[in-house]
């Protein structure tokens, strides 16, 4: 199960809170920040694939989650896992980003850092509150933008205040969460920290292990530490000055070795960053990665849970067709149409074959993710229609005609503007088509339209009508990787020009060769196939007439490949199923400038990027990844992924634009980040990445990256304004501001600057002289108008290029996001309860009762109400009988911004759990759950009530009070704890024999009450029907005791009620009902002849049931700590126990839940200890023996009612 899968991970992985893997080379063994968003990510994505359905099932207890492990076994078959891979490194790219950028890295809110603890609260509620609403919106790629972001600030928590030291092993619950209290936080006049130890063998000259002053921890009072940046090139004094200067007196330091504050009073600091003592309170370094992985998996999962599993799908790049297609639809299909007067019989025409396009690909694995298309000509452009919608999209291209928008006449069209806007709309690697039959008027925007596509790696293919090509359109298919075509203006040409546009869009297509602009008429060329290549695909072609080709497989024999294509202009040809080794193709071109294209659809591809060393501004040395580009001849780290585990590269190369080699170079594998790097030269020129290797029996590979890489001679560095996403509301602004250096030769630059929401007030200069080595300093000034309307997003490409250049392209660009957020943010989740209700009533006796139950109904009515960014959806989710709902207004208390509502609910007595879930639109979640009463009432405790227990109590104070079985009471223990903070322990104890559960809750103030379970163990007479029960409270002022006796922590200057919530029913020793009242408890259950704890050994002739029902929307974990019978059989399925009958040779004990058909899944040994998770919240366990059965030791069993479910979540008992 998934508890046992995050265990295997932290063993393989959680060896974090550097930055990113690579970068713990200063502290071996730590872990990053990037490994915890990768293990965590991985786990959201189990659990996802397990709501979905399709074919995951169980895991072997000894596997590691890893993306081709889960999609294989998702899909049924090999898949792809390339797009994946892509959204977790622009997720983690982004969380590194908070270490470095200049808007994050020294701002103590992003990092928890000097008690701006509310501050960084804040933080989280505002990044989720961003997240939530991209997603919605379907602009993913700045969710994971904003991911990336809230998961590095929500694990900072752990790594650097004193959570972990207070004792606390679980995540915060109230952290992120809109409205609610983290806590009491130190505050100006609360000393938090002595000096440390010195320890002169320390490379730190101390060690921190007391010196976080024990009274804040006792209290319960959260601190961080005070960070100051890495240590200046200035002098010690005036270092040691500034640093003291922003050190308030007795506060903690951060305290790792690039802050500069933890020399100064009081010396050393909290941090626990690593594993050695660079960090201060490193020995703790592991128990805050783990609450810090866990914690973010908490997060996932409340994301998971709020945008649902197709859109969280989305957000990862996943394909959520439940076809089991091994393809995933990541990609868009972007169309870009001119629509001026000239375009009368081209239009036409290019519609045409755009409707073919879309239908066909709606039977076919390579269905888009979504569809784009942008209309434009001079002087419009747009509206750009995006859709998940396929009629929605034909309607829209339907509409277009020559003229449409207003028609500027023939000549230049305004093309580029249209090509920026299909770019912005796409999702990232999606290729953009463009129809035009005219230059561009708007070619000032070349470097901003280059720049956005090399970021995003979206190919471009310009499909132009007339035989005089823009040079502008030539360069930036080039440069994407895409192609320019002369089509002609009937359909046929267009036809011959748009053959392969499916294949483009297509999820699991790899490239292995990329060759353009050949100058000779035959060349023979060779590629390595290997084994999980599916189809063998080549294209080539040539803007006049395509070339011939001849293609041989590995044993020389020549094959005859299924033509899919043959155009005049282009042949495209398939092989299914290719042979393993190296194909061999011939080809005979009438003209030069032909171009050959080899790839194919497969499960393994290979990912390439470059790093550079960060500065000294950044808080760890290392490495980060380049998203820009590369200075011509600049030293940078190549690294290159595999995505199949089997498959090992072994060389790097460089390729020029014709296929030619530039630089090879060997790839080194480095363990620790499972990646291949080299550190290299950068080329003058532009060039593709090839990668090399061998997969496990030894067949060769080979993979080229499909977008170019243009270095220039122009550095880009920022000094503000460089956050990827930024949360702007209405009225506010912002000041980017940057320099340029030319490391090239004198030249003349131009700086250009676009926004979607044109919120660009200002930028300087705009053309300038720099001399070579010169640098000029820039600014962009945004102002957000006030009366946008929140929620929007403007897509910000700030580039740099030679003006005057049209030779190729030079220049280097940064592109944000910034997201439109309320001035006011809603912070409050609506609210329901529960009114009228006749569940009690109606279903008392009739609700597990399968036989009445269809004849008892019950109705209730749900109060709703909501105040502030108003209701987003309302949802019901029932289990059991069927469950009817309507909702309506609520007259009387609606006005203004409230929005009341009155939900109506009914249904039979067989429902088992109904959940009314109410969404407003800033994610905020309210519920109310009705469930039917239980089989039994709960019994509960007789006794006195708001009893007070002073803080000044004896060391021990014990409550004993008579368990009325037949009598409904209860007892409230009322501490009234003052100022001070203190734990209070408590155990569960009784004189007189009993066999009985007894659950405790805690109210700490307002707080929703938090219930824990202990148990008494012993046994009595069915008889007994009063007892005695004690209740022993401790004062305790360290750290709590062991989890399973039970404890709780009064809150600070409030009111704490300790409430027996109930004694539960009556466990007996051969079978009966066991209830686990709240989520997290655990039962212990002993067969007979496994009593008190001490197996003595069971009788023949034993028919036991035991029917175990935890709360709803619960599942149940089952341990059997002990089993011995004779005959050792278990026997573990789903359905109904029929199958379970013991033979002549042994005894049996049967475990089964669910609905689904029964199978026998397990057999075990005796002596075993296992456990199994069952599919919901019920199970049943029958022990049958055998009539004169040699008497084995018996069994004892841990039943454990495991974390609240989604509703969508049902194929637990599958995972391991």
């Amino acid at each position: 199960m998934f508890p046992l899968l995050l265990a295997i991970l932290c063993l393989s992985r959680c060896d974090g809170f550097v930055t990113r893997t690579r970068d713990t080379e200063v502290a071996p063994g730590s872990v990053s920040h990037q490994s915890i968003i990768e293990n965590a990510l991985y786990m959201a994505t189990a659990k996802m694939f397990n709501t979905m359905g399709g074919s995951f099932g169980a895991l072997p207890e000894s596997s590691v989650l890893s993306p081709e492990i889960m999609f294989d076994r998702f899909y049924g078959k090999a898949t792809s896992t390339t797009d994946y891979r892509k959204a977790l490194e622009e997720i983690k790219r982004a969380s590194a980003a908070v270490d470095s950028n200049h808007d994050t890295v020294n701002d103590p809110a992003w990092h928890f850092d000097d008690e701006r603890l509310l501050e960084s609260h804040t933080v989280l509620v505002k990044l989720y509150d961003t997240i939530y609403k991209a997603s919605l919106n379907s602009d993913y790629a700045q969710a994971r933008a904003l991911l990336g972001q809230y998961l590095h600030v929500l694990q900072e928590f752990y790594s650097h205040s004193n959570w972990v030291e207070k004792g606390d092993s679980v995540p915060h619950p109230a952290l992120g969460v809109a409205g609610a209290d983290v806590g009491v936080v130190a505050d100006a006049a609360t000393a938090t920290c002595t000096n440390c130890d010195a320890e002169s063998g320390s490379p730190t000259g101390y060690i921190c292990q007391r010196n976080l002053i024990s009274q804040v921890n006792i209290r319960g009072i959260l601190t961080s530490g005070y960070y100051r940046g890495p240590s200046s090139s200035s002098s010690s004094s005036s270092s040691s000055s500034s640093a003291a200067a922003g050190k308030p007196s007795g506060k903690c330091s951060h305290g790792n070795w690039r802050d500069r504050g933890r020399s100064i009073s009081p010396v050393g600091g909290i941090s626990k960053d690593t594993n050695n003592p660079l960090s201060p309170h490193f020995s703790l370094h592991g128990e805050a990665a783990r609450v810090a992985q866990a914690a973010s998996l908490q997060f996932l999962d409340k994301l998971l849970r709020a945008i649902r599993s197709e859109r969280f799908a989305q957000l990862l790049n996943i394909n959520n067709n439940q076809t089991g297609s091994v393809v995933e639809a990541t990609k868009s299909l972007t169309i870009a149409m001119d629509t001026t007067g000239s375009m009368s019989s081209y239009i036409e025409a290019a519609k045409q074959r755009c409707l073919e396009i879309v239908a066909a690909s709606q039977t076919s694995s390579s269905r888009p993710k979504n569809y784009v298309l942008v209309p434009f000509n001079d002087p419009a452009v747009g509206p750009a229609t995006r859709t998940v919608d396929s009629d929605e999209f034909t309607q829209e291209l339907g509409k277009l005609y020559a003229g449409f928008m207003g028609d500027g006449g023939d000549g230049p069209e305004m093309c580029l503007s249209g090509v920026l806007l299909a770019a912005q709309q796409s999702e990232i690697g999606s290729p953009i088509f463009v129809f035009t039959d005219a230059p561009a008027k708007d070619r000032h925007l070349f470097s901003t339209v280059a720049a956005t596509v090399l970021q995003k790696k979206q190919p471009i293919f310009f499909l132009v009508s007339y035989g005089d090509v823009d040079p502008l359109y030539t360069q930036l298919a080039e440069l994407s990787g895409g192609r320019l075509s002369v089509t002609g203006s009937d359909v046929s040409g267009i036809f011959e020009a748009t053959a392969s546009i499916t294949n483009q869009i297509s999820g699991g297509r790899t490239v292995l060769l990329n060759a353009r602009k050949i100058t000779v008429l035959t060349k023979t060329v060779e590629f390595d196939v290997d084994g999980l290549l599916e189809s063998l695909e080549l294209a080539v072609g040539h803007d006049r007439s395509a070339p011939r080709i001849v293609l041989y497989s590995p044993a020389g024999v020549v094959v005859s490949p299924t033509v899919v294509t043959d155009t005049t202009q282009t042949k495209f040809y398939r092989v299914d199923g290719p042979e393993t080794g190296r194909w061999r193709v011939v080809v005979t071109a009438p003209e030069t400038n032909w171009y050959i294209e080899v790839g194919g659809t497969s499960a393994f591809d290979t990912l390439t990027s470059f790093e550079y060393v960060l500065d000294d501004v950044a808080r760890f040395p290392g490495h980060r990844e380049l998203e820009n580009n590369p200075l011509m001849g600049e030293t940078l780290l190549f690294v290159a992924r595999s995505t199949r585990a089997s498959y090992s590269i072994r060389q790097g190369s460089f390729l020029s634009a014709d296929g030619s080699t530039i630089a090879t170079f060997p790839l080194l594998y480095e363990e620790l980040t499972q990646d291949y790097v080299a550190t290299v030269p950068v080329p003058n020129v532009p060039f593709f990445c090839e990668v090399r290797g061998v997969d496990s029996a030894g067949a060769s590979f080979q993979r080229v990256q499909p977008t170019q890489i243009a270095p220039t001679q122009i550095r880009l560095t920022f000094s503000s304004g460089d956050k990827a996403v930024d949360e702007l509301a209405a009225g506010a602004t912002l000041n980017i501001t940057f320099s340029v250096k030319n490391e090239g030769d004198a030249h003349q630059f131009q700086l250009t600057v676009s926004d979607t929401l044109e919120l660009i007030r200002d930028y300087q200069p705009r053309i300038f002289d720099i001399p070579a080595g010169g640098v000029v300093n820039a600014y962009v000034y945004v102002v957000v108008p006030a009366n946008i309307q929140p929620g929007r997003l403007s897509d910000v490409v700030m580039s740099v290029s030679l003006y005057g250049a049209s030779t190729r392209y030079n220049a280097n660009f940064f592109r944000k996001s910034i997201s439109i957020v309320s001035a006011n943010p809603d912070v409050t989740p609506p609210e329901c309860r529960i009114g009228e209700s006749s569940l009690e009533r109606s279903c008392t006796g009739h609700a597990h009762n399968v036989s009445t139950c269809h004849a008892h109904k019950w109705s209730a009515k749900m109060l709703i109400r909501e105040v502030g960014s108003g209701i987003e959806g309302i949802s019901m989710k029932a289990t059991g009988g069927d469950v009817e709902w309507s909702v309506g207004m609520d007259e009387g208390h609606s006005n203004g911004s409230t929005t009341a509502l009155v939900a109506t609910v009914s249904g039979t007595c067989c429902m088992k759990s109904a959940v009314l879930s109410i969404v407003d639109k800033s994610g905020l979640t309210g519920t109310c759950t009705m469930e039917p009463p239980p089989e039994t009432s709960i019994l509960q405790l007789s006794g006195p009530t708001a009893t007070p227990v002073p803080f000044g109590m004896p060391p021990k104070k014990t409550f004993c009070m008579n368990v009325d079985v037949n009598k409904k009471a209860s007892v409230k223990i009322q501490s009234k704890i003052g100022s001070a903070m203190a734990y209070l322990s408590f155990r569960i104890t009784t004189p007189t024999a009993l066999r009985h559960q007894v659950a405790l809750g805690i109210k700490n103030g307002k707080t929703v009450t938090l219930p824990l379970l202990s148990l008494v163990k012993t046994f009595a007479p069915d008889a007994v029907d009063t007892v005695k029960l004690c209740i022993t409270f401790e004062k305790d002022t360290t750290i709590p005791p062991v989890p399973m006796l039970g404890s709780g922590r009064a809150a600070d200057d409030a009111d704490t009620l300790f409430e027996i919530l109930g004694v539960d029913s009556v466990i007996s020793a051969c079978g009966e009902v066991v209830t686990i009242p709240f989520g997290g408890q655990t039962v212990s259950v002993s067969g007979p002849g496994f009593v008190g704890g001490v197996p003595i050994g069971y009788p023949g002739g034993l028919d036991c049931r035991w029917e175990i029902k935890g709360p709803a929307g619960h599942y149940l974990e089952i341990e059997f700590t002990h089993f011995n019978l004779t005959g050792h059989e278990i026997v573990i399925g789903r359905g109904d126990s029929d199958f379970c009958s013991p033979d002549n040779t042994r005894d049996e004990l049967c475990v089964f839940s669910g609905k689904a058909s029964t199978k026998k899944l397990a057999r075990r040994a005796p002596h075993s200890r296992f456990e199994w998770i069952t599919s919901d919240n019920e199970a049943v366990i029958t022990l049958k023996t055998l009539r004169d059965s040699p008497a084995g030791y018996g069994i004892h069993m841990m039943i454990t009612a495991l974390l609240p479910l989604d509703a969508d979540y049902d194929h637990y008992d599958d995972i391991y």
